[in-house]
C-alpha cells in the first residue's frame, strides 16, 4: 500500500474518531440536565413540605403552651363584662336606654362596613393570586412541552447523524477489509465467522472492525519502516482485546501462521 495512501487513512480514521468524540459528549451533556430536572423539582416539592409543616407545628406549640391560659382569661374577661354591663345598666336610667341603643345601632354598623370592604379586598386579592397562579402554570407546563419537543428533536437529529456516519463508516471498513483479505489469503471459515457475527453498526461492532483492519495492516507488513511506527503503537494497545465474545458461544481469534498457510 503507498505511503500517502495509509496516511490518508489514518487522518480519515482520526478525523471520524473526534466527530464521534464530540457527539457522545453533546449526548451525555444532554442526558445530564435531563436527569437534573426532577431532583430539582423534588426538592422544591420537599422544601415547600418543610416550610408547612413547620408552620403547623409553631402554631401547635403556641395552642399547647398558652391554650388555657387563653381560655381562663377569655372567661374571666365575659364575666368581668357581664357584671359591668349589669351593673351600668341598672344604674342607668331609661332616658339614657334609647341613646345607648343609638350608639350600638352606629358602631354596628360602621363594624359591619369596615369587614364588608375587608372582605371585598381580601376576595379581590385571592382571585388576582388565584388567576396569576394559573397563568403561571400553564405558562411552566407550555415551557416544559416545548423544551421536551425541543431535546427529543435534537437528539433525533444527533442520533440519526451518527447513525449515518457509524453506518458509512463501517461500509468503507468492510469493503478494506474484504480487499485486506484477499491479499493476506485469509481463510474462508474465519471471513464467514467475522462477517456474519459483526455485521451491525454499534461502537462495538465499528471497534471490531477497526481491530482487524489494524491486524491485517500488520500482517501485510505495514508497520514495517518509521511510516507505521504510529500504528504499531496504537495497535499494542488494543492486541489483548482482538478476541471478542459474540455472545453465541462463537469467538473470533487472531490467526495463527497455519491458518494463513491453509486453503479455503
Amino acid at each position: 500500500i503507498p505511503t500517502s495512501s495509509m496516511k490518508e487513512a489514518n487522518n480519515y480514521i482520526m478525523n471520524i474518531r473526534e466527530k464521534q468524540c464530540k457527539v457522545v459528549k453533546a449526548i451525555e451533556t444532554i442526558q445530564k440536565r435531563w436527569r437534573a430536572k426532577k431532583p430539582r423539582e423534588e426538592y422544591v416539592k420537599v422544601l415547600a413540605a418543610a416550610k408547612h409543616i413547620q408552620k403547623f407545628y409553631r402554631h401547635q406549640t403556641i395552642l399547647r403552651v398558652y391554650g388555657d391560659l387563653y381560655q381562663e382569661i377569655k372567661a374571666k374577661i365575659k364575666f368581668l363584662q357581664s357584671l359591668v354591663r349589669g351593673h351600668m345598666g341598672r344604674k342607668q336610667a331609661w332616658n339614657r336606654y334609647m341613646a345607648v341603643l343609638s350608639v350600638q345601632r352606629a358602631v354596628r354598623g360602621s363594624l359591619i362596613r369596615g369587614r364588608i370592604k375587608l372582605w371585598y379586598r381580601c376576595a379581590k386579592v385571592i382571585q388576582a393570586a388565584e388567576r396569576g397562579r394559573r397563568c403561571r402554570l400553564a405558562f411552566a407546563l407550555v415551557r416544559d412541552l416545548v423544551i421536551s419537543a425541543q431535546a427529543a428533536v435534537r437528539g433525533w437529529f444527533k442520533r440519526k447523524v451518527a447513525s449515518a456516519n457509524r453506518k458509512a463508516r463501517l461500509k468503507e471498513y468492510r469493503s478494506q477489509i474484504f480487499e485486506l483479505w484477499r491479499r493476506a489469503n485469509t481463510p474462508l471459515a474465519y471471513r464467514s465467522k467475522f462477517w456474519l457475527l459483526f455485521d451491525g453498526s454499534g461502537f462495538l461492532h465499528i471497534a471490531v472492525h477497526e481491530d482487524e483492519l489494524l491486524k491485517l495492516w500488520r500482517d501485510l507488513g505495514v508497520f514495517k519502516g518509521k511510516e507505521g511506527a504510529w500504528l504499531h503503537k496504537q495497535y499494542s494497545t488494543l492486541e489483548s482485546n482482538v478476541s471478542e465474545d459474540s455472545g453465541d458461544g462463537i469467538q473470533l481469534r487472531p490467526m495463527s501462521d497455519s491458518d494463513r498457510t491453509s486453503t479455503d
